[in-house]
Order: C-alpha cells, then sequence, then structure tokens
C-alpha cells in the first residue's frame, strides 16, 4: 500500500496543531489558577507591596504617587471604607476593563487572541502580581488619552491637549513611571501632526503641548521623599485603618525613603552583577533581551489567520514601535527599577495600544526613516538566523522567562510558561500526597 506523502506533512502539521494548543491551554488554565490564587486566596494586608504603593498620599507633605492615595485617605477618614478590599476592587475592575478592551480590540482587527498572553503582556500582568499595582489603571487612561487623541475629530485641538494634560497629570502624580512610557510617544504623534510647519516650530509646539505633563513629572521626580516621610505616612493610616494594621512598614512606603544614590546601586547591581551559581545577572539579559524582542515582534505575522491582517509593511512598523519603547524604558531597565516584568508589560502593552489606535501611516510618519531602516536589519538578522515560525516561536515561549525581579536559575526556571504549566500540573499531586500524608 503506497504512503501518501501529503497526508503524512498533514498529519504532521496537525499533531503540532493539536501539541501547541494543549500547552496554549495548559498556560491559560495556569494563568487562571495564579489569578484565582492571588484573588481570593491571598490575604492581602496594609504592607503589601501592591497594596501599600496605594497608600503613599499627603500627609507628610508633597511626595511623588501620593494623589490616589490622599483620596483613599479622605474616603478612608470620613466613610470608613475597607483600603484593601477597596484596592483590590480598583485593581480588579481595571484589570477586567483592560482585558475586555483588548480582546474587543483584536477581534474588530482580526488578529488572532493567542498573541495577548504570551507577549508578556497581559500574562505578565498575572504572574508578576502586577494586577493588584496601579499598572492596569495607568494603561487605561493612556488608552483614554489616545482615544482622545485619534477617535474625536469633532473636538477642537485645544480641547484634546487640555484633555490629555489633564488626564495626564493626575495619572503621573498617581505614579510618575507614566511619563515614562508615555510622554514620548505622546511627543512624537505631535510632533508628526504639528510637521507640516518647519521641524524646529513642530518640536516646541510638541513641547509645548506637553508642558504641564513635563513639569509635574520634573516637580514628582525630585519629590522622592525621605524616610521621615515615609514614616508619617505609615502613621497616618496606623490612626484610620479599620482592621489591624500589620508593625512593619509596607514595603513600597518604604522605597520613598531610598536616596536616589542607594536606589541606583541596588538596581544597577541586582541587573547586571548579581551572581548566582556563578554566573551573573547580564548574562540573563543578554539572553532574554533579544529573545522577548523576536517573540514579541513574530507573533503577529505566525498567528495571523489572514496574510492581509498583519502584512510586513505592518511588522516592519510594530517592530519600529516596540523598539522605541524598549529603548524610552532603558532607564528603568538598568538604574530605576529591577521589576522586568512590569517593565516589558511596560513596553509590550503600550506598543500594542498606539499600534490599535494609531493609523499605520501616521506611524510611519512618526519615525525616521534612518531609524525604520535600522530595526528592518535587526528583523531581517533574526529571521536568518532563526526563520520564525509557530514550532520556533512555541518552543521559545515554553523556555524563555521574564521572572518579576531579579534573574537567578530558580526564577528563570519558575517564570517560563513550561515551569508554569509543571506547577500547575503538580499541585494536585501535592494535595493529594499531603492527604494521604
Amino acid at each position: 500500500m503506497a504512503i501518501n506523502p501529503n497526508k503524512i506533512q498533514f498529519m504532521i502539521k496537525l499533531n503540532k496543531t493539536n501539541t501547541f494548543n494543549a500547552i496554549y491551554i495548559l498556560y491559560m488554565i495556569s494563568l487562571l489558577a495564579t489569578f484565582i490564587k492571588q484573588f481570593f486566596f491571598t490575604n492581602y494586608n496594609y504592607n503589601y507591596w501592591g497594596i501599600s504603593e496605594y497608600l503613599i498620599n499627603y500627609q507628610a507633605g508633597f511626595v511623588r504617587r501620593g494623589l490616589l492615595g490622599e483620596i483613599l485617605f479622605f474616603f478612608a477618614k470620613n466613610f470608613h471604607i475597607n483600603v484593601v478590599w477597596t484596592i483590590e476592587a480598583i485593581s480588579f475592575i481595571t484589570f477586567a476593563i483592560l482585558l475586555v478592551f483588548f480582546i474587543k480590540s483584536f477581534i474588530k482587527k482580526g488578529y488572532t487572541l493567542y498573541v495577548l498572553p504570551l507577549c508578556f503582556s497581559l500574562g505578565m500582568l498575572v504572574y508578576s502580581g502586577v494586577w493588584l499595582r496601579k499598572d492596569s489603571l495607568m494603561f487605561l487612561f493612556f488608552i483614554a488619552v489616545l482615544w482622545i487623541w485619534h477617535s474625536r475629530k469633532s473636538i477642537p485641538i485645544a480641547v484634546k491637549l487640555l484633555l490629555i494634560n489633564i488626564l495626564s497629570v493626575f495619572i503621573i502624580l498617581t505614579h510618575e513611571v507614566f511619563a515614562i512610557f508615555t510622554l514620548p510617544i505622546l511627543f512624537l504623534i505631535l510632533f508628526s501632526y504639528f510637521r507640516k510647519h518647519n521641524t524646529y516650530r513642530a518640536v516646541f509646539m510638541a513641547c509645548g503641548s506637553l508642558l504641564p505633563c513635563i513639569i509635574v513629572f520634573t516637580v514628582a521626580a525630585l519629590a522622592h521623599g525621605n524616610q521621615n516621610m515615609a514614616q508619617a505616612i505609615w502613621d497616618s493610616w496606623q490612626m484610620i485603618a479599620n482592621q489591624p494594621t500589620p508593625i512593619e512598614i509596607g514595603n513600597s512606603i518604604v522605597a520613598l525613603g531610598w536616596t536616589p544614590e542607594y536606589a541606583f546601586k541596588f538596581h544597577s547591581t541586582t541587573n547586571f552583577l548579581a551572581e548566582d551559581i556563578q554566573v551573573i545577572s547580564v548574562v540573563f539579559w543578554c539572553m532574554a533581551f533579544p529573545v522577548v524582542y523576536y517573540i514579541v515582534t513574530s507573533m503577529f505575522s505566525v498567528f495571523k489567520r489572514q496574510n492581509t491582517v498583519f502584512t510586513e509593511q505592518h511588522k516592519v512598523i510594530f517592530s519600529t514601535l516596540f523598539m522605541f519603547q524598549l529603548l524610552v524604558l532603558l532607564p528603568l531597565f538598568t538604574v530605576l527599577s529591577i521589576d522586568y516584568g512590569r517593565i516589558f508589560c511596560y513596553a509590550t502593552t503600550t506598543t500594542f495600544v498606539t499600534f490599535l489606535f494609531v493609523p499605520l501611516d501616521a506611524l510611519e510618519r512618526m519615525f525616521p526613516d534612518k531609524f525604520i531602516s535600522i530595526v528592518q536589519k535587526i528583523n531581517s538578522t533574526f529571521c536568518s538566523i532563526l526563520p520564525p515560525s509557530k514550532t520556533t516561536l512555541a518552543f521559545l515561549i515554553l523556555m524563555v522567562a521574564v521572572p518579576s525581579w531579579g534573574f537567578t536559575w530558580e526564577l528563570v526556571l519558575k517564570s517560563n510558561m513550561l515551569g508554569r504549566i509543571m506547577m500547575l500540573i503538580s499541585q494536585p499531586l501535592i494535595i493529594f500526597k499531603g492527604m494521604l500524608l
């Protein structure tokens, strides 16, 4: 009996698809299980990092990140709300709205939903516990800003700029990092709009349009706080807390007392010089950065339903936008933070949002031809070394890891998709073993 080669190829392709789908389903289950554990079965208190980040207020004077905490303090003092539950509710609602936004936008554009959790975006929000931080709220404000600028042609430009500055100033006073990953891209959008004038005037007008945001960001960055302010903020909550307050000061509030010198040294040492089994962390960085870039910029091309949905031109512009956001976030990657999962999430999520809102021709005008050309060469080099395919991406996604913080072998093994799936599978076995014992 003759063997049909086409049938064999079809069966191999079918088996690969089924294998990937099975892995993907397990990954999604692990995401859901992680979120359920975090939301329903974790006892959060005032000194938990995500909770205490919301508690920074102005009771000791003006300090960065204090606006939302001051609002919460007002309601807690005057209406006796449960602060922890309120923060959980805000975080859950903003995360749910963000998730719905992406699902609806991807379906409308014809993009596959495979891309969402695999590109270190919404998946990192769950695995890093970032959903219980201010990040989802910041992303929603960024979405609102782009929606005001691009979706409402009937609104006068002056009114748009006023609304954009009001929203941006509010969220910068809530967390100043918003300015780092949004103001550069907003500047390019405005510069591209004003470019009908000469270049210098366009730069001046774009900067002038964002001047309130720039001033507020500068003031917030300078008002980094100190140990006395951190203790005073914590004491203000101890006086009105409607549940037993931990003795230890909240972790996020403690960070207000870090001096710039200490923060820079701590972050840079952890990012590049921390040693784990004689491997310094910079080695992990050199491995993770290009792999993450390769995965994120290849996902749409590989997992597309139709060729017209995501063309090579789309990939070039998407890659250029993502590369720009990675470069903008270099201060966080190097000396201002060690929250790798959050920082990559900032880059991917804002890239997705911008790519969804800004028309393709407008995106092309935003970047210099030289920069786009460099990105094209980088993409070509990656593709020549490792041609993107479902099998290739599936393997990389299984193995690559972006830990919540710190690069060590243990964190890398626990943070990749394979590690997450293995932990998911092992949980029933551990519970069963415990019952037997």
